[in-house]
């Protein structure tokens, strides 16, 4: 299967250029609900290790995953387990299950995801030609940003590994109300995004540099929304080489969803340009049934700190950090969510 599309979360082939102001005035974002909350450490532990590419958070454990090692921890730190797959030098993504597991190996220009079973057995290999994010849904099946290069339009395709073959498509530009038809230079920054899925099977994606977030349920149908802040959509336009978009701004950095909230990571301060966001972050928080926008609370990120991954479980808010040769993961005791309740 050979899908085709020109984006992805970190771009270096394209430059954004802004002549917007950048954020030194620290001004608040209107509408903002911020509640007051002081952050409280069940439990870290440190893994000295650098070059970590995911950690995948489930109900009772971690999975690290560096290079082509996959390393799983309980709460306290303990290893439970730890393996290696020798013929892949980099695993993008990690996506566990029972009694087999797929992996998303990312060598150059293209996908390549790969379904073992428990003894490490290649089971099934598909080549899927794009730089964006792909998610995987459950039962063989993934999420695709594509662009159809004949009509030029945006899609997301419900792709089903096993018969290699694509079940449902949905069109981005129509959903968030943008254009139907881009070209391909000016669909890739755009349209840049990443996943979360909760336990129901749920999956959240959410856009770099809008502010507009959609929730796909189980049987691939896709409703859009807008975070609090209502950014719209840049619109692309092309100067030599660089695509520029008008406007350009903040949105999105990261997300997670369970089956009661919606967490959105975003800058604490207006910005027009990531790289002048420092290190402070916002948690805006949605109810996961209406999608309405409760309020916020500040995320804990120091400088120099980078969030990998986080989500809720029965243990505590679960946060991974990299920082220089190590990863931190910091279980927070998640009375937050009272606030929202």
């Amino acid at each position: 299967m050979k899908l085709k599309t020109f984006h992805h979360f970190f771009l270096p082939a394209i430059i954004l250029i802004s002549t917007l102001a950048a954020c030194t005035s620290k001004q608040d974002y209107e509408d903002r609900i911020n509640k007051q909350y002081t952050w409280t450490t069940l439990h870290r532990f440190v893994v000295e290790k650098n070059g970590i590419s995911t950690a995948t958070i489930s109900d009772s454990s971690i999975t690290l995953v560096y290079r082509n090692e996959l390393s799983r921890y309980d709460f306290s730190g303990k290893l439970i387990d730890s393996d290696s797959l020798t013929d892949i030098q980099y695993i993008y993504r990690y996506y566990g299950g029972d009694s087999t597991y797929w992996v998303d190996e990312f060598p150059s220009l293209h996908h390549v995801i790969k379904k073992y079973n428990n003894k490490k057995e290649l089971q099934t290999e598909r080549k899927i030609e794009t730089l964006s994010d792909i998610m995987y849904m459950g039962n063989d099946r993934f999420i695709i940003p594509d662009l159809d290069t004949t009509s030029n339009t945006y899609v997301m395709k419900f792709y089903d590994a096993h018969q290699d073959s694509v079940l449902k498509e949905i069109n981005i530009g129509k959903l968030l109300g943008t254009k139907d038809t881009l070209s391909i230079h000016k669909g890739a920054i755009t349209f840049t995004n990443r996943f979360s899925k909760n336990a129901s099977g749920d999956v959240l994606a959410y856009y770099r540099y809008n502010s507009s977030f959609i929730v796909i349920d189980s049987n691939f149908v896709a409703t859009a929304y807008q975070d609090f802040r209502k950014l719209p959509v840049g619109i692309p336009s092309l100067k030599g080489h660089n695509v520029l978009l008008t406007p350009l701004n903040c949105g999105i950095e990261n997300g997670s969803m369970d089956n009661e909230f919606i967490y959105l990571i975003t800058p604490t301060y207006q910005c027009k340009q990531w790289q002048n966001s420092r290190f402070e972050r916002t948690m805006d928080v949605y109810a996961k049934s209406s999608k309405k926008y409760i309020g916020s609370i500040s995320f804990p990120l120091e400088k120099d700190t980078y969030l990998i991954s986080f989500a809720q479980t029965s243990a505590g808010f679960v946060v991974v950090y990299s920082k220089d040769s190590e990863t931190e993961i910091v279980i927070y005791d998640g009375k937050f969510l009272q606030l929202f309740r």
